[in-house]
């Protein structure tokens, strides 16, 4: 997991991203006691700078890492909720690779699946633009 942890914060290759990011694409479906490690190496900021990378591939390893983590457990939805996944996710949804689309709106389906606390935060952000897209 280290290595994992070195390559994400600190290379700026596209290639070396997407590999890393796939990883933890496997790393994550496991479970909430792997999702729990993941979230515990401290490099949640570094995943989420992905979603700003110009790689359709990297947006969408990125967009399964998070799917994952987000569909395991609500206090790990909250995790990312709290760090802006909301609005950080929203302009995907009009990405111009139908992918990244896919995978941005299996996200916010996820968010529409957590409590009515995360439901009424995902409904209200930005005053309704993700209902109304």
């Amino acid at each position: 997991m280290r290595y994992i942890q070195n390559f994400l914060t600190t290379s700026n290759d596209v290639e070396t991203l997407v590999n890393t990011m796939w990883s933890l694409v496997y790393i994550t479906h496991g479970g909430e006691s792997e999702i729990d490690e993941v979230l515990q190496m401290d490099i949640v900021e570094d995943i989420l700078k992905c979603l700003k990378v110009d790689s359709r591939q990297l947006k969408n390893a990125t967009l399964k890492t998070i799917g994952n983590i987000i569909s395991e457990s609500d206090t790990q939805m909250q995790f990312l909720m709290n760090r802006g996944l909301v609005e950080l996710v929203y302009p995907l949804l009009s990405d111009s690779h139908k992918l990244v689309r896919k995978q941005a709106a299996f996200v916010y389906c996820n968010l529409l699946a957590g409590t009515a606390d995360q439901v009424k935060e995902v409904i209200e952000w930005g005053n309704g633009q993700v209902v109304k897209t």
